[in-house]
């Protein structure tokens, strides 16, 4: 399934990947129509069933740069368009795992809708952490969301380990290879 800016991957039995357009001409976060109705019927569709579901995007629905409910737009007002946008998408789509980056740092959410904790909702990865020429965020997880202590400003990456009864995502130190933080989905 795919289209200009907004595809799936579908992985085998167990892994199903579908990247969505986070990003509007405008430089500001939209998720277009288009795209959402295209994201429900993708994950609908047969590769979707047996697998786990990750969504990927550029900006995120959460995230904690500049401190919750502060002034910094991308973390609230762009947020919280993204959310009005896809999020029940997400959550009716059974996806578990919400992939995201514009913000160059590393914060993982527990299972939140609507901003609340919710158990069996998406978990959202903010992995902007590749670096800027800027300097990198330090994302405070202050939310009630936010997932205590798996936030950081340092350099790394992301591995992500899937059987068809398990996801884990392991955040990385690029400085020293020490894993960080480390997320474990069962069925």
């Amino acid at each position: 399934m795919a289209n200009r800016s907004f595809y799936a991957l579908p992985l085998g039995r167990a892994f199903f990947f579908a990247m969505i357009d986070t990003e509007s001409a405008l430089d500001v976060s939209d998720v277009s129509a288009a795209n959402v109705a295209w994201l429900k019927e993708a994950l609908a569709s047969p590769a979707a069933a047996p697998a786990w579901r990750v969504v990927l995007g550029h900006r995120p629905l959460y995230c904690t740069n500049g401190g919750f409910n502060s002034s910094n737009k991308d973390c609230s007002t762009m947020a919280a368009v993204l959310q009005k946008q896809v999020e029940g998408t997400l959550n009716s789509g059974g996806v578990q795992l919400g992939l995201f980056s514009h913000m160059h740092g590393y914060e993982r959410t527990q299972p939140v809708f609507k901003g609340q904790v919710t158990p069996g909702a998406t978990v959202h990865i903010v992995n902007g952490a590749g670096g800027n020429r800027e300097g990198n965020d330090d994302p405070r997880g202050n939310a009630p969301w936010s997932a205590a202590g798996a936030h950081t400003g340092a350099f790394g990456y992301g591995i992500i380990t899937v059987t068809e009864t398990q996801l884990q995502y392991a955040f990385t130190f690029s400085a020293n290879g020490t894993v960080f933080d480390t997320l474990l989905l069962s069925k």
